[in-house]
């Protein structure tokens, strides 16, 4: 196993700031960080104890990549070191990376903002790693903030991401549609909270198929044809779209 003791990160944004805090609170040492916004790394290496130095001064036994999806092969592709460099992507594989050293990934399956707090200790990690050695290393830097840690390999990977994404950003871009429809008609979106988190609760509890409720599951088209018909653009096309899934899917048991 590799020895980690201080970790570098590249990236300013919504993971660099959660997993640097993260990390930093479990007693591992953030060495440096670098961004190419100077301001946001200043602030980032000010919260973490750290300092903001160019990633060829990079002295950690690992480096954070928490950059977009977009910038992981270039950005590692720069990185002339042998220090191991892990990127931090749901969705992009573990040949992204083309640093010359080892090279693994460390995915919190968790949404991320700058503002807000996350106890990592339920978030799942998924590791995966190009040796055994690193592989064992993120394991264990994994459980020093999770309770969760799991070795996935890309292609699973991809399709945690993709559900991930269904669950996540679907289901939040739901909520603003809904929020959207309240605010024309003068109402308040706080009423729907407790019916949002119950819907959540009992699709665990449950089985999302068994929790399945609504006027499309009873196969009730007046009803649904009543909803459409208050609805416009966008919001009609997908509650019209739903509607047809959610038909099909219990179409013989209706």
């Amino acid at each position: 196993m590799l020895p980690i003791r201080s970790i570098s990160i590249i990236g300013t944004g919504n993971a660099a700031f959660q997993i640097g805090r993260n990390l930093n609170r479990s007693g591992l040492l953030i060495a440096e960080v670098w961004g190419r916004d100077h301001q946001v790394a200043l602030l980032l290496a000010d919260e973490l104890q750290a300092k903001v130095t160019n990633p060829e001064d990079f002295t950690g036994d690992l480096i954070f990549l928490c950059v977009s999806d977009d910038a992981i092969e270039t950005s590692s592709s720069m990185l002339a070191s042998k220090i191991p460099v892990i990127h931090c992507s749901g969705s992009k594989p573990l040949s992204a990376l083309n640093n010359s050293g080892t090279k693994g990934v460390f995915y919190p399956l968790q949404t991320m903002s700058k503002t807000r707090e996350i106890d990592f200790a339920e978030v799942p990690i998924l590791v995966e790693a190009d040796s055994k050695e690193l592989l064992e290393s993120l394991k264990c830097l994994g459980t020093m903030i999770s309770n969760k840690v799991f070795e996935v390999n890309s292609e699973n990977r991809s399709h945690y991401h993709v559900s991930a994404v269904m669950v996540n950003n679907f289901i939040n871009h739901l909520i603003y549609l809904s929020q959207e429809e309240l605010r024309k008609n003068k109402l308040d979106l706080s009423l729907l909270k407790p019916l949002i988190l119950e819907t959540i609760e009992k699709a665990f509890d449950l089985d999302p198929y068994q929790a399945q409720t609504g006027p499309a599951r009873r196969g009730d088209q007046k009803v649904i044809e009543e909803h459409s018909t208050k609805l416009s653009g966008h919001t009609k096309e997908i509650y019209d779209a739903f509607s047809r899934s959610i038909l099909s899917t219990y179409h013989d048991q209706l």
